[in-house]
């Protein structure tokens, strides 16, 4: 049988031995203690299981426990006779499992769309850029097909898809995913005034390029300088997204640089806009704390949104579409998906003051 199941046979028995220790030991502290003893035998287990997979099977395992066991061994310990301190373990049950309802059920599919305003002396009319980032599915299911007709009803001049498509490594139903997609793509007559474009993400093979066969996007292996009506645009390939001291030569134009991991941001790019994907803002952001991880070396405050990165030039960060599948728990926490449109407004004219 699958190691997930036996995961929870082991954990099962670890909330047994947790609610007998409990009922003999009632004091407070005792009581808290056990408690803490038990996440750790959680975290100890989900290591332990994790062997020989992936980092992302180990945080699987980590949620799993941490959603399901833990709530369930908080609610047996209310029913225990242990006065006021019931409704707290209760409380904490019921915070717990609702918390991880919200994450894997409802969060995810809450997309969202960031409208983003900048203004640059470069432009002499305003352009819209919107931002398609790591769809990154298995499926292609009402929520994919939703976001991308959002993102179509954005009406952008320019559109950026920034890679992580497809996330599945069975190559027949991969194959079938991007024949899907393919066909939904074009039933969508896609259209963007100066064009659509798309680079490699992480989760992509060599063959990435064919899903947007006979569509009317331009996709780019290696990095590639274009030059547009009002702005010169630089796709970049994946390892120079990742490289943090890329070096990207200036443009007398407005110069948008867009790749699919946000660290090519890191080495005084000469670009006023830069555009990247990647992070999922985290996926999984706390209160105070922020990204737990963005897989990134860009400070964990520039891993989702607009930012100022000094010198005049924007950073942009989108949190996705989609998450992290595969091994990796399926979820999000206070860290929405979206979609971002940038709307770049030509510069206010200077006032000159007339002195006295």
């Amino acid at each position: 049988m699958d190691r997930f199941f036996f995961y929870h046979l082991v954990l099962a028995a670890c909330t047994l031995l947790f609610l007998v220790a409990a009922r003999r030991r009632r004091g407070t502290v005792p009581l808290l203690l056990l408690a803490g003893g038990f996440l750790a035998a959680i975290v100890a287990t989900a290591y332990g299981f994790a062997a020989g997979r992936s980092g992302f099977y180990f945080l699987r395992l980590l949620a799993a426990g941490v959603f399901i066991e833990l709530p369930l061994g908080l609610a047996f310990l209310s029913l225990l006779p242990l006065g006021r301190r019931r409704l707290l373990f209760a409380a904490a049950a019921a915070a717990i499992a609702g918390a991880g309802f919200w994450a894997f059920f409802v969060e995810p599919r809450r997309l969202e769309i960031e409208r983003i305003e900048l203004r640059s002396a470069k432009l002499d009319k305003p352009l819209r850029v919107v931002v398609v980032a790591d769809l990154q599915t298995d499926i292609i299911g009402e929520y994919e097909k939703e976001a991308l007709a959002l993102m179509l009803a954005e009406k952008g001049d320019l559109i950026l898809f920034t890679g992580d498509y497809l996330q599945e490594k069975d190559p027949a139903r991969h194959l079938a995913l991007r024949r899907e997609l393919n066909s939904f793509l074009h039933q969508m007559h896609l259209e963007a005034l100066l064009g659509i474009y798309a680079v490699r993400g992480d989760v992509e093979g060599d063959d990435w390029q064919d899903l947007f066969a006979g569509l009317p996007i331009q996709t780019f292996e290696q990095t590639t300088r274009i030059e547009l009506p009002q702005l010169t645009l630089t796709a970049l390939r994946l390892g120079d997204s990742r490289n943090d001291r890329a070096t990207i030569a200036p443009s007398e134009k407005f110069h948008l640089v867009f790749g699919h991991a946000p660290d090519f941001a890191l080495f005084d790019p000469q670009a006023d806009l830069l555009v990247a994907g990647h992070t999922h803002g985290g996926q999984v952001r706390l209160p105070f704390v922020g990204p737990l991880l963005t897989f990134s070396h860009v400070p964990r405050a520039w891993a989702a949104g607009h930012t100022e990165i000094g010198s005049g030039r924007h950073l942009v960060v989108s949190r996705g579409i989609g998450m992290e599948r595969g091994d990796a728990p399926r979820l999000r926490f206070l860290c929405r998906p979206q979609i971002v449109t940038i709307d770049i407004l030509p510069a206010a004219p200077a006032t000159k003051s007339s002195g006295r």
